[in-house]
């Protein structure tokens, strides 16, 4: 969502507001991260889950891999053995922030499981090995403050503190997108372009037409890292969801945003308290 630059520049302010904030307290330490697994042994040919889990302390969040107008995505990253492959790390769908100055942050408070999927050999025989995460992120309340911690699994799993229930796991697993397809999809949709009197596009309205009466809509769009999404309106009134932008280009090489695809299977929508739903296959060029 926001170039290398300005990634540097938002560390580099989000230092400058811890440095002023030390000057009257402490730091704090709003967020706990442990590694966990609910397998102990693994076997061979077979999926295994890996969990990161964050505990926040109340009134903090992190954010989603789209952080919205401020702070920085949630990652996890992995070092495996030879022969272990990481398959997907599945981000549950967050909550909406609206700051004040109408800043919109998407993410999560009170705690988050981050469950990747990675895939054991058939050669596998049992032995021991180890696997290393590294957990980065940004927690925000009254100021941000940057975190990163380096975590460790070793197989088999003796340490208690890395053993999980299953219950926990399906419970994350549950809030992550549902994948629908497009003869099962429940509205049709319009896309409309403005542009500025230099051909540039400036303003992008998406109008969706629901099969039923909706409520309680939300969106969360994740989208290429080159654009920005500001000035984001949306609307919601029985039948009619509308959701307008303005666009902002990071990368050079993409002069128009004509040269790319908006991807509405990566906007996800929660509609009546239902599971949120990824919609797949849908796409209009703007």
């Amino acid at each position: 969502m926001i170039n290398s630059y300005m990634l540097k520049l938002l560390i580099i302010l989000m230092m400058l507001c811890i440095n002023a904030y030390a000057f009257d307290q402490d730091i704090p330490n709003p967020v706990k991260v442990e590694i966990i697994t609910n397998q102990s042994e693994l076997i061979g040919g077979e999926d295994h889950k890996i969990g990161v889990h964050f505990k926040l302390d109340p009134g903090w969040h992190i954010y989603w891999k789209n952080s919205g107008d401020s702070g920085l995505p949630t990652r996890v990253s992995f070092t495996l053995p030879d022969g272990i492959l990481l398959k997907d790390t599945h981000y549950p769908v967050p909550k909406t922030f609206l700051r004040e100055g109408n800043i919109l942050d998407y993410g999560y408070e009170d705690e988050l499981l981050l469950v990747s999927d990675i895939i054991i050999p058939s050669s596998y025989n049992g032995g021991n090995f180890k696997i290393t995460t590294e957990a980065n992120w940004v927690a925000c309340k009254e100021v941000c403050i940057p975190g990163s911690e380096n975590l460790e699994l070793q197989y088999p799993v003796t340490n208690a503190n890395n053993l999980a229930q299953n219950k926990l796991f399906n419970s994350w697993i549950a809030k992550k997108p549902h994948i629908i397809n497009n003869d099962r999809l429940p509205y049709k949709y319009s896309v409309n372009k403005e542009y500025n009197e230099e051909g540039k596009l400036k303003q992008v309205d998406i109008t969706l037409n629901w099969d039923e009466e909706v409520k309680n809509v939300e969106i969360f769009p994740d989208v290429d890292k080159s654009v920005y999404m500001k000035d984001i309106i949306f609307n919601s009134n029985k039948n009619i969801s509308t959701y307008s932008f303005s666009p902002v280009i990071f990368n050079k090489n993409k002069k128009d945003l004509n040269l790319l695809k908006w991807r509405l299977n990566s906007i996800f929508f929660k509609f009546h308290g239902k599971r949120f739903i990824q919609l797949e296959g849908m796409y209009a060029r703007i």
